[in-house]
């Protein structure tokens, strides 16, 4: 089934919100950029329409703690349905870094088709949606006081006032975007950002240090720095962007600084949604941000170099959310550790989302790790993983109908996956894995180590399943 969620901004007057200009020309050809920005209408449209398209087939991720030795032998998964043995090929974990990468996208590769011949049975995989537990919290940081000034003057580049506007629902609307090379700074509390098409060669394009600053319709190239950068600021909300670094290395190398699509310091409460990620370190980094919603992105050819290299890192940012999203990472054109990174997180959920590609050797789909106890995982498909789909190394943490796809034990480039293509990892008690399956998987005797640690491990092998389809993000810019 196919799902279009339309957004679209009604047009604001002039005292509500402006788009921001950059500041003034240095000579003629820029003088006529100035003239554009100020000429433009005040009020803007917009909109952006979230696709449920067929699966691609792709690959690629990462990541890198030291991994328990296992038995050498093989040891039957007696909590398996399947009755399937398991060899105990642990997965490492990645730790935490703050620095930044870049990545290059391309044209996804095909999955491999479904073998649905002599299969009657495709069973239906519930969607759960599992609230975020706000109690045991061990990161709280504080949140920055709010100072929202209400102001209705105008200053040609940005509105004043401690609200944006309302958007409503107009499909098909395209948003008309200003050209500008100047990089972006908020200056004040509940400043609005739109409608700007942003080149930046040298350092972050956009910075934000305010709080309830909303950025909102702009196409953010970077090639130098990072693209939107947040510090020290609580509620920030970025929705209907696209950001891509313009710089990323090539192939399947990693680069020598970390450029960051989103970075987040000290920025709790984050809301980011309706919002594409291209070929970044990483493409939404959070560090110290508890409290984040980040829903209906899309990611695309993370690079690293390591530590960096996932779709998301919540990193000390715990009580947080992902949701419909989807992550593909060409093997060809990306260096990506663990897709989805949990990292001393608590209670964070991870739900409805595909993950597709991973050519590390240490990297897995989602990761949970350092502290990040009471997290979820609620109807996800990882496919074209290497090292392994699933893992946590922390307690009280549910992986509720997941499903594996083609998972591979090759060397895509990086070398072969520690694992040997493990699926599921259970590296702590208090583990469960709950209505899970698997399809086609690498190696049949390898599907999750260590069961016995498992409170539970509910996976057996469908092989007539698919994966689901996944969400993209149509954007429609006019410049």
């Amino acid at each position: 089934m196919a799902y279009h969620h339309h957004h679209h901004y009604d047009d604001v007057g002039s005292d509500s919100v402006q788009q921001i200009a950059p500041a003034a020309p240095a000579d003629a050809a820029t003088s006529e950029t100035s003239l554009a920005l100020n000429d433009l209408s005040l009020g803007l449209n917009a909109s952006e329409v979230w696709t449920t398209l067929p699966m691609h087939a792709h690959s690629t991720h990462s990541s890198h703690l030291p991994q328990p030795q296992p038995d050498p032998s093989p040891t039957s998964d007696s909590l398996a349905h399947d009755g399937t043995q398991t060899v105990p090929d642990p997965l490492p974990t990645q730790t935490a870094d703050t620095t930044t990468h870049d990545v290059t996208p391309t044209t996804p590769t095909q999955t491999q088709p479904v073998d649905t011949t002599s299969h009657d049975v495709t069973p239906t995989t519930p969607v759960q949606t599992q609230p975020v537990d706000t109690t045991s919290h061990d990161v709280t940081p504080t949140v920055p006081t709010q100072t929202t000034p209400v102001d209705t003057t105008t200053t040609g580049t940005q509105t004043t006032g401690t609200t944006a506007p309302d958007p409503t629902q107009t499909p098909g609307q395209p948003v008309n975007l200003v050209h500008t090379t100047t990089a972006i700074h908020s200056d004040h509390d509940g400043q609005v950002i739109q409608g700007l098409d942003i080149y930046v060669d040298h350092g972050d394009a956009v910075t934000i240090t305010n709080n309830n600053v909303i950025l909102e319709n702009c196409r953010i190239h970077y090639a130098d720095g990072n693209g939107v950068s947040i510090s020290d600021a609580s509620h920030v909300t970025i929705q209907n962007c696209e950001i891509i670094d313009t710089s990323p290395p090539s192939g399947i190398n990693q680069g020598t600084n970390e450029n960051d699509d989103i970075v987040a310091q000290n920025a709790p409460n984050l809301t980011v949604q309706d919002t594409t990620v291209r070929d970044g370190s990483t493409g939404l980094y959070l560090l110290d941000s508890p409290g984040a919603t980040i829903s209906h992105v899309d990611g695309y050819d993370f690079h690293g170099p390591y530590p960096r290299g996932q779709f998301v890192q919540f990193d000390k940012s715990g009580n947080s959310t992902l949701t419909d999203f989807y992550a593909f990472n060409d093997p060809a054109h990306s260096s990506p550790e663990d897709v989805v990174s949990v990292y001393a997180s608590p209670n964070t959920t991870v739900s409805n989302g595909v993950i597709d590609g991973n050519n590390s050797q240490d990297g897995v789909g989602v990761m949970f790790e350092n502290g990040s106890t009471g997290g979820r995982v609620t109807n996800v498909d990882a496919i074209h993983q290497a090292n392994g789909a699933f893992s946590s190394y922390d307690s009280n943490v549910v992986f509720d109908h997941t499903r594996s796809f083609d998972n591979i034990a090759t060397d895509q480039g990086r070398g072969l996956p520690s694992s040997n293509a493990l699926i599921w990892n259970v590296s702590s008690g208090g583990v469960s894995i709950e209505n899970s399956t698997y399809t086609h998987p690498a190696d049949p005797g390898n599907i999750v180590w260590d069961a016995s640690k498992a409170v539970v491990a509910d996976v057996h092998q469908d092989p007539s399943a698919t994966p689901m389809a996944h969400i993209t993000a149509q954007h429609d810019w006019l410049v």
